[in-house]
């Protein structure tokens, strides 16, 4: 099986602490790693890549070991490589408070042993991995639940113009419907009308006739008054 290789940065004062750090990391049997190695806390920030993981050796630093981890933290962000703090006996008590301002883990250099400093870096790394891996999963979720919100508006608004639609077709179909029954209103006022007027016409037409034959009397005045006064009943029946 192919081994992991990972790169470490070491940031020790001397020269004889990282060759033993890289010494013990060299014969791990499980990885492969490539070294970075800085003297000085303050070199290690300058660093642009980001290794897999950090081996400070705290009691050598010319920043304080928690100055240190506030600024590393500040610069790298929420996805910063893990921090393996080395402490002289005596200090332990700065480990809580370190893993606190971010370390991942700390070692009591009077301590050390190669398989116990192999396993403390390779466990840092495997945790930092699946810190990535969830954040990771945790921006995808976010992601698609902004796209499940985006596509819930843009399908309110589309029910809501569906909704407008609908209403304005249905006061179209009124509206129509309305139209319709008044033209019906409208046929049926003239055919009434129509059917007034001719009935009405040759009642005002005898009425003349009756009108002439009471303004000059003659002697058929009787039997012509009677004949307009028939017709009129006549039309009004």
């Amino acid at each position: 099986m192919t081994k992991p290789s990972w790169t470490i940065l070491l940031v020790a004062a001397t020269p004889e602490e990282r060759a033993l750090y890289r010494r013990y990391l060299q014969h791990d049997p499980i990885a492969k790693y490539h070294f970075w190695e800085a003297e000085q806390g303050a070199q290690s920030l300058c660093q642009v890549r980001q290794p897999d993981c950090i081996v400070l050796d705290y009691s050598h630093s010319d920043l304080d070991g928690l100055t240190w981890l506030s600024r590393f933290q500040a610069q790298a962000g929420a996805l910063a490589s893990p921090v393996i703090l080395l402490l002289d006996v005596g200090r332990e008590a700065l480990a809580v408070e370190a893993i606190q301002q971010g370390a991942q883990d700390y070692l009591v250099k009077a301590h050390l042993s190669q398989e116990l400093f192999c396993r403390t870096v390779r466990h840092a790394i495997e945790q930092a991995t699946l810190r990535r891996t969830l954040e990771a999963h945790r921006q995808q979720v976010q992601e698609r639940e902004a796209q499940l919100r985006r596509l819930e508006t843009a399908l309110h608004h589309e029910r809501a113009e569906r909704q407008r639609a609908e209403e304005a077709g249905r006061r179209l179909e009124q509206a129509t419907q309305q139209a319709a029954h008044f033209a019906c209103l409208g046929r049926l006022a003239a055919g009434v009308s129509h059917e007034i007027r001719n009935p009405l016409a040759s009642i005002f037409l005898h009425v003349d006739l009756l009108e002439e034959e009471l303004n000059q009397p003659s002697p058929d005045s009787p039997a012509g008054i009677t004949q307009c006064l028939t017709e009129i009943k006549t039309q009004l029946v």
